[in-house]
């Protein structure tokens, strides 16, 4: 499990993060939702460890501060919202970055792993392509493929990983964007768990198992999609008039994606 106390992050003279606590356990995908600027990435770099904050991060049992790099980045991967490559990597050499620690691991067996997770974000035959000449949403899906390889065991010995997503659908198309939320899903079926901030309030009511809905810098509903995804909660949180489980109105269509039971 990872749980937060009481996080406080000050960025400049601007306080972010105002005592935010909150749990996320293995087994179970846990969404971060809320306006911009709530502090959803701000919380997810503070359980990452990636800021300075005040409070306590745990996961499992192990406060992240008494941690060495190598240690940590062994029990949760990170998925930022935008990673910049300045030099001509191939997608398999992105890949494989997830897997340079650790040691002891023979290249034909980081050869396999790399090309399982390429072939899970559905990149297959990209391994030989150069980085910068993907688009948008492909340069995603690497990174995705990264990130499942730095933990590629969902558990490691005895003991829970967890993938942190920041905004992990947010440059895909919709079949891409229900590969990536099922990949998550099949991690948390296997053992691990899942932390991902979202925008798409109904991928995340389809998948998560538990929401967390921030605002100004604090957790204003926590619980199941369908206790937190009210008329009256999302209202307050997003500042808009909402209607939960109703059609439009008139003629303008939709699309509601239909995926597999969890």
């Amino acid at each position: 499990m990872i749980s937060a106390s009481n996080l406080i992050v000050q960025l400049s003279d601007k306080r972010v993060l105002h005592g935010v606590s909150l749990e996320a356990r293995a087994g179970e995908l846990t969404a971060i939702a809320g306006p911009n600027g709530s502090g959803k990435t701000t919380t997810l770099k503070a359980i990452a460890g990636e800021t300075a904050y005040d409070g306590t991060v745990r996961i499992n049992g192990h406060d992240i501060t008494t941690l060495k790099p190598w240690e940590l980045a062994l029990k949760r991967a990170v998925l930022p919202q935008a990673t910049v490559i300045s030099f001509p990597f191939t997608v398999r050499e992105i890949v494989r970055m997830g897997l340079s620690i650790g040691g002891g691991v023979g290249t034909a067996l980081t050869d396999r792993i790399a090309q399982q997770a390429l072939d899970a974000v559905d990149l297959t035959g990209f391994s030989g392509r150069f980085y910068q000449e993907l688009s948008g949403g492909e340069q995603q899906r690497v990174q995705m493929a990264r990130v499942l390889c730095q933990i590629w065991e969902p558990i490691r010995n005895g003991e829970p990983s967890f993938l942190l997503l920041d905004e992990p659908v947010s440059s895909l198309d919709i079949r891409h964007q229900l590969t990536i939320m099922r990949l998550a899903r099949d991690f948390c079926a296997r053992g691990g768990g899942v932390i991902a901030v979202m925008h798409d309030l109904n991928l995340s009511a389809m998948f998560a198992d538990k929401m967390i809905l921030m605002k100004a810098g604090r957790i204003r509903a926590a619980g199941s999609p369908q206790e937190v995804m009210t008329d009256s909660i999302m209202e307050t949180v997003f500042g808009c008039t909402m209607r939960v489980n109703v059609t439009p109105l008139g003629t303008t269509p939709f699309i509601l994606p239909h995926t597999a039971a969890h």
